[in-house]
């Protein structure tokens, strides 16, 4: 009864903080009139100050195709999350760090260039689950089957200009969410030895 109980914890983690990103881009889409000029995130707009953009720009759209394959996404990873028994508490830290993470290096090295959506957090939530320990894949056949899917999206992207550089940054953002999930782990396994000692 007490693993039963564990185990909803995590469902909740997991489903409810994606069922939050999904209701609000859904609501930012609809119902915010100029959304993606109010919430999305440019190295510029940072710079005059505009701060939120940083939390904001996950939720902001540039089309209706866009938050509709931006919310499938979101499911599928959040699915596999839960059967790959990621804690929520994992899942939320690498979604909203990486995005954070992401914008920052993007505000320093492309000022210009705008971003919108919820795939570089996606992109990282599919990093972390590439490395983390599974009772049902080991990690040497996941990581190499996630990791060469987003791996090879960027390659191809490299000869269409315009997809390239929304696949440089779900391609960061595998890689930010593989790092932060990592220092997760450590961090983890340093506080477990600290409590022995």
């Amino acid at each position: 009864m007490k693993f039963y109980e564990i185990k909803m914890v995590r469902i909740k983690a997991v489903f409810i903080f994606s069922f939050l990103i999904i209701v609000i881009s859904y609501i930012v889409f609809f119902f915010i009139p100029s959304s993606l000029v109010i919430f999305s995130f440019s190295g510029e707009t940072f710079f005059k100050g505009q701060v939120w953009r940083l939390i904001t720009y996950p939720f902001a759209h540039v089309n209706l195709m866009h938050l509709i394959e931006n919310i499938i996404a979101l499911s599928i990873t959040a699915l596999l999350a839960y059967e790959l028994e990621l804690k929520g508490k994992q899942f939320i830290i690498v979604f909203s760090l990486s995005g954070i993470i992401i914008a920052l290096a993007e505000a320093f090295l492309f000022p210009t260039l705008l971003i919108a959506g919820l795939s570089v957090g996606i992109y990282a939530l599919l990093g972390s689950l590439s490395i983390k320990r599974s009772n049902f894949i080991s990690r040497s056949v996941l990581m190499p089957l996630v990791g060469l899917s987003v791996f090879l999206k960027y390659l191809f992207s490299m000869f269409d200009k315009e997809l390239l550089s929304s696949s440089l940054f779900h391609f960061s953002g595998f890689i930010t969410g593989m790092g932060i999930f990592y220092l997760l782990i450590k961090l983890k396994k340093k506080k477990r030895i600290l409590q022995e000692m």
